[in-house]
């Protein structure tokens, strides 16, 4: 037992990379090519397969120097059952992904359709997946409502507007499953209804996305993941897709609603070339295959990686053998270092770490779901905030130095994981694809509440991103809220880029309000930093003012949230992860919180439009 254990953590240190990261030397990927390859994850994953398990720092660097370019744009939902990178086994760079719950667009101007406007216009990506799973409970408690003909409680609240955009979905199911169904029935189909509702607004209500899908330049399709077998369904596009290209564009109901105070409208890198739509395609449904299989290769990158660090190699075995620290504690085994000088043929014995005594001295921490090779679910009571934080640091430095845990997801976790979701922390995250969330902190399906845009913003009190944190926070209880912005942020720099020039944007709609609402950042960075700074130096500094200002947004505009962080029932932190690095700065609570949740909740703009246009 021993000595399986001894070998499986010199394995750490000499797995061979099985896949190079997406840079701009790679050619443009059709769609269907990445169909291909998430097949082929998928079966991986399904069998207990996976194959990477990491990245290196030398593909951070790629993706910080050459920026990214990802091949596929996903809307998933934020459910902690279902990691998207995992699920379709894909490198940092590959992914733009957008989460929230549900899986739904519910503003044409909104996060989510302009995150998907700036993915398929500024970054390249020819490929839009919308994927369902499930057992959804966020579409499980809207098809409940619906059927028993209640009124979404806390009038005005996010939540309330996310279950009625999904309560729409629900009327449709009904209606396709017949007299008769049950609500387990009218639900599962209310999944698939979902997936196409998304499908159909965002070629309803963004006409960006629309040329593109009519010019043949990008394709929208769909797909649902099965929470028990790992397996994605693919649906292909939507039915009624040549229908909607060829009607008049609509306008959509928040539009309509907010009137004339609405305002305008191989790593993958930014010097990628635009992939192919069918090419993203076939990507995606090998990663899926892939990750299905437990067989992931997204994590092992390859290429030039930097010199092994000696002591670092020996400090990652005091780290994360529990066997070898034993021994070592014990005086039965020593570890030592040297470097061997090819030009002299020497070795420079270098002896023990430097840290050796105190990496003995302290306790291996996992978190209590992967010691017990477990995971998550509603049997698990709530998580302590500060619980749920320590297992955030702790997943990222095993991130950072190479050691993860979470890699594999067997059967019988699917399985455990298809009766219910107790995720520990709520994340708020930007959707660049070189930030795989659970990948950041290491986590295990069912561990986080993963919600995404570009800039990692909210912009509407009554919008899917507020809604869900709700839905999260009240009926999942989840006690921790985590923003989190990163390096190098392409949202924040163009905003930055936008503001400083004084210039208009000339993008699409979606995507202008976008920058419009992170421009309010960006000059609160500028007044911080003086007239003197540069725009790399003011866009540095939004980052972080804008987690800030996103943990400001959730205590201003939502009361159920306010409440509860005035309680202590719940806190809400902020990070920036360093791409370079890989390591998070955790940044606390906002400075600001204190003032806000003594004061009277405010109207947001998005609604005050409303009422003005009312």
């Amino acid at each position: 037992m021993v000595f399986a254990q001894l070998a499986d953590a010199f394995s750490f240190c000499t797995s061979p990379d099985v896949r190079h990261v997406r840079t701009t030397a790679d050619p443009p990927m059709a769609p269907e090519e990445s169909l291909k390859m998430l097949k082929g994850g998928n079966r991986r994953f399904v069998d207990g397969r996976p194959l990477g398990a990491r990245t290196k720092d030398a593909a951070r660097r790629q993706l910080v120097d050459q920026g990214q370019a990802p091949h596929t744009a996903i809307i998933g939902c934020a459910d902690s059952r279902a990691p998207l990178e995992t699920i379709f086994d894909a490198m940092p760079g590959d992914l733009f992904v957008l989460r929230n719950a549900g899986n739904t667009c519910t503003h044409a101007e909104g996060s989510m359709v302009g995150s998907l406007e700036f993915a398929t216009g500024k970054l390249g990506s020819r490929l839009i997946l919308v994927l369902g799973h499930t057992n959804c409970g966020a579409i499980a408690g809207a098809t409940k409502t619906y059927l028993e003909a209640k009124v979404p409680q806390k009038a005005g609240s996010a939540l309330q507007g996310l279950l009625q955009d999904l309560g729409a979905v629900a009327e449709q199911a009904v209606q396709e499953a017949g007299p008769g169904a049950s609500a387990d029935e009218v639900t599962a189909r209310a999944v698939k209804v979902n997936v196409y509702h998304t499908m159909s607004f965002l070629l309803r209500f963004s006409e960006s996305i629309r040329s593109a899908v009519r010019e043949g330049t990008v394709q929208i399709q769909g797909g649902i993941y099965n929470l028990e077998t790992g397996s994605v369904d693919f649906l292909g596009a939507l039915p009624t897709q040549t229908e909607l290209l060829d009607s008049t564009m609509a306008i959509p109901p928040s539009m309509v609603e907010a009137g004339e105070a609405r305002g305008k409208h191989g790593v993958r890198t930014g010097a990628d070339s635009a992939v192919p739509k069918d090419v993203a395609l076939k990507m995606l449904k090998a990663g899926n295959e892939r990750f299905a299989a437990g067989a992931p290769t997204a994590t092992q990158t390859s290429g030039p990686m930097r010199k092994v660090n000696v002591f670092s190699s020996m400090n990652f075995l005091l780290k994360y053998s529990e066997p070898i620290r034993e021994l070592v504690r014990k005086g039965d085994l020593d570890i030592q270092g040297g470097i061997y000088h090819l030009e002299t043929g020497r070795v420079e014995f270098l002896g023990r770490s430097p840290q050796q005594a105190e990496l003995l001295a302290a306790e291996g921490t996992l978190p209590p779901s992967m010691a017990l090779g477990t995971v998550r679910t509603t049997s698990d009571g709530p998580m302590a905030p500060q619980a749920a934080l320590k297992l955030l640091k702790v997943g990222n430095e095993r991130f950072v130095v190479g050691a993860p845990k979470a890699g594999k997801v067997h059967s019988s976790m699917r399985e455990t994981l298809a009766t219910g979701q107790a995720p520990h922390t709520a994340l708020v995250g930007c959707a660049d694809s070189r930030v795989p969330l659970e990948t950041v902190f290491d986590a295990l399906p069912g561990d986080l509440f993963v919600l995404r845009n570009a800039g990692n913003t909210c912009t509407h009190a009554e919008g899917s991103v507020l809604g869900s944190l709700e839905f999260c926070t009240g009926p999942l209880k989840t006690r921790l809220i985590f923003v989190l912005g990163h390096t190098s942020c392409g949202a924040i720099k163009g905003a930055t880029s936008t503001f400083l020039s004084g210039q208009k944007t000339k993008v699409p709609q979606a995507l202008d309000a976008l920058l419009q609402g992170l421009g309010s950042v960006v000059s609160d960075a500028q007044k911080e930093l003086g007239k003197k700074a540069t725009e790399e130096q003011v866009a540095a500094h939004a980052v972080k003012l804008n987690v800030f200002h996103t943990m400001n947004f959730m205590l201003k505009y939502s009361e159920p949230i306010r409440q509860k962080v005035r309680s202590g029932e719940l806190e809400i932190q902020g990070g920036v992860y360093d791409l370079q690095t890989g390591r998070v700065e955790f940044l606390g609570a906002s400075p600001s919180q204190a003032k806000l949740v003594a004061a009277e909740g405010a109207v947001a703009p998005s609604l005050k439009s409303k009422m003005q246009g009312a």
